[in-house]
């Protein structure tokens, strides 16, 4: 069992702002004085490219990463990138998570577990298929990600990605987001409709309403993330909700990932 706290946004849905939320929450919670490891698997880099000058990162040519501590047989520690951030590492894949599969998902699991760190964030742009089994099935709890414009659609990819999460890969929810509210969506976001889909949900509840902020979307494009440059705005104290959330939650039964790819990766492969 993992000595830290893993944790992925999760649905099986893009675009809904999964990314952004990960990586201020990664910084919050080294604010919070404890170490973290934030795991950038998408091939574009969007959690370097978010962090821009705090990354660490001086040539993402050159920058170690995870396969390369598989293929090599390196720790760890070797290719963990420290950020500007105190208590804040980056981990970069270095290939798709579904490649992972094609080169050992055992030692993915075995070598991520070996991380020396409080806190866990994986990021993945879908959590259907190999990548989704890989990063849900790494985390120890997870959070949804709705949005009220596209409300149909991500309710219904995160019942399905409840369904395998808390049944199929023993992950703990921690209750779902409502990400990027608009001024004209406020009479939508009544206590019945949050009531609606926690019953949807198994009873999740909602543990953040985000309002979407336009100084946010640039706050990203200029790599200024709004927990570490504008603390005291609604979406920063959103997420230091999230964080007290992660750090307050019970500890709960999760399934040894080494344990069950081992005896399962040949079907899951097939």
């Amino acid at each position: 069992m993992s000595h830290f706290r893993s944790f992925t946004f999760a649905i099986n849905k893009g675009g809904v702002g999964k990314t952004v939320l990960l990586t201020n929450l990664g910084i919050a919670l080294a604010e919070g004085g404890r170490e973290t490891v934030l795991l950038d698997a998408s091939p574009e880099l969007p959690i370097a490219q978010m962090l821009g000058d705090l990354s660490g990162v001086e040539d993402v040519n050159n920058a170690p990463t995870l396969s390369d501590a598989l293929e090599h047989f390196r720790s760890l520690d070797e290719v963990l990138i420290q950020t500007q951030i105190p208590h804040l590492k980056l981990l970069i894949a270095g290939i798709t998570l579904e490649q992972f599969f094609t080169v050992n998902p055992v030692r993915f699991a075995q070598t991520l577990q070996s991380a020396s760190c409080k806190y866990l964030l994986l990021d993945t742009f879908a959590t259907i298929g190999r990548a989704g089994l890989l990063t849900i099935g790494m985390s120890q709890y997870f959070v949804p990600v709705l949005q009220p414009r596209q409300l149909e659609i991500t309710a219904r990819a995160a019942f399905l990605t409840y369904k395998l999460a808390k049944y199929y890969l023993g992950c703990s929810p921690l209750g779902f987001v409502m990400n990027c509210v608009r001024r004209e969506d406020y009479a939508l976001m009544t206590k019945e409709l949050n009531a609606t889909i926690s019953e949807i949900l198994n009873g999740m509840e909602c543990i953040a309403q985000i309002n979407y902020d336009d100084k946010l979307d640039r706050s990203v494009q200029q790599a200024r993330l709004a927990v570490h440059f504008r603390p005291k705005c609604q979406f920063s104290e959103s997420i230091r909700k999230i964080a007290d959330r992660l750090r307050n939650a019970p500890n709960t039964r999760k399934i040894d990932f080494v344990d069950f790819f081992t005896a399962r990766t040949k079907t899951v492969i097939a």
